[in-house]
């Protein structure tokens, strides 16, 4: 029997995994954080990440639901609002339950967590970024 590509075993299963299909610019003024965010951006993450944004560029779009609520990436929003942008990169998750959005809200910030740091990897890498440069 000839394996199927990842492609077509999603088709054929009866709950399909929903793919991000495309990324959008979208106003930052059309998007509304969730009043009840459970993670506290403080202005110490906040310049964090806009620094990253500034030097990195906008590179993990913001999820939001088909209503332009965030799903996910509050504190991105929070640095592309501090740093001006008019507009960020999104990603539209328009196939949730409300119950489904509110969960990802709480996985995507918990599931991070449960990872651990691979402590003699990360040593190697912050050696061999002290040989780099990363201003060009």
């Amino acid at each position: 029997m000839c394996a199927q590509s990842p492609e077509a075993d999603a088709a054929a299963s009866p709950s399909p995994i929903w793919m991000a299909d495309k990324v959008i610019q979208s106003p930052i003024s059309i998007l509304k954080p969730y009043e009840k965010n459970n993670r506290v951006h403080t202005a110490k993450s906040t310049a964090k990440l806009k620094a990253s944004v500034a030097q990195f560029g906008f590179v993990t779009p913001i999820l939001v639901d088909g209503q332009n609520g965030i799903i996910a990436g509050h504190g991105r929003y929070e640095a592309a609002k501090a740093l001006g942008l008019k507009t960020v990169p999104t990603v539209v998750a328009d196939h949730l339950s409300e119950a489904e959005v509110r969960a990802l809200r709480i996985a995507d910030n918990k599931l991070a967590e449960l990872s651990d740091w691979n402590e003699t990897a990360l040593q190697i890498e912050f050696a061999e970024l002290m040989d780099l440069s990363l201003d060009g």
